[in-house]
């Protein structure tokens, strides 16, 4: 989870839960030694997207792992990314049809360590009308329609490299949805990382939906970008 690390009735797939939530996770996860406990980070919040995938749902998270199983039985609901040898899970219950509140599980080798705390999920409403920061949303809708290369960028310190936006067809609606923190590790060993805001939209296509992610300095040039 280091850095990126969910109403009334639900039905037989768990449909309800279909759109974007805010979700609160621990921004960090470390532990001093193998047998030293974990020492959970301070909370930040991620916005994330539920979406139906064959005949279950899947969770993507535009700051954190993407592709989180989606499980639901009764008002329980289970998240859960990874593999058998490491996998990160989140165990909730639903309050009502627009929040969740649960507890983060890390299972390493089948030993299984639980979060002190608590966090709580949001369901989030775009505002179709709300473009966010002036002029973030035309930079966005820029890169969607004609790629990184029509805008100024610096892609020295984006994690897995450049981002291409993705493929599904022209832009019909990008909807401003808020700002989340991300992260990036110092430079030089010792160093102070850098905590900085990404706006995050949520963006239709004509084949599909996206959160899209975007950081742009004061000089104008893109520094961060991602489409999950």
């Amino acid at each position: 989870m280091a850095q990126d690390l969910p109403v009334e009735s639900v039905d037989a797939y768990g449909t309800s839960l279909v759109g974007v939530w805010r979700v609160g996770s621990p921004n960090s996860v470390s532990t001093s030694g193998f047998f030293s406990p974990l020492q959970w980070g301070p909370e930040r919040r991620h916005f994330c997207r539920i979406a139906p995938r064959d005949t279950d749902l899947e969770m993507t998270c535009s700051g954190g792992p993407e592709h989180w199983t989606v499980a639901t039985d009764g008002d329980h609901v289970h998240f859960a990314w990874g593999t058998m040898l490491l996998r990160f899970v989140l165990d909730g219950e639903l309050q009502d049809r627009g929040h969740f509140r649960g507890r983060y599980q890390i299972k390493i080798s089948g030993i299984t360590s639980e979060s002190p705390a608590s966090y709580e999920a949001a369901r989030v409403m775009p505002d179709p009308d709300d473009p966010g920061p002036i002029g973030r949303a035309q930079t966005l809708r820029r890169i969607l329609e004609q790629g990184l290369a029509d805008v100024p960028h610096d892609g020295a310190n984006w994690k897995d490299g450049l981002r291409e936006p993705p493929k599904l067809g022209a832009v019909s609606a990008i909807a401003y949805l808020g700002a989340e923190d991300r992260e990036r590790p110092a430079r030089e060993r010792g160093g102070k990382s850098i905590v900085y805001a990404v706006n995050v939209y949520q963006v239709r296509f004509a084949q599909g939906e996206r959160l899209c992610g975007l950081h742009q300095r004061d000089d104008g040039i893109v520094d961060d970008f991602r489409c999950v």
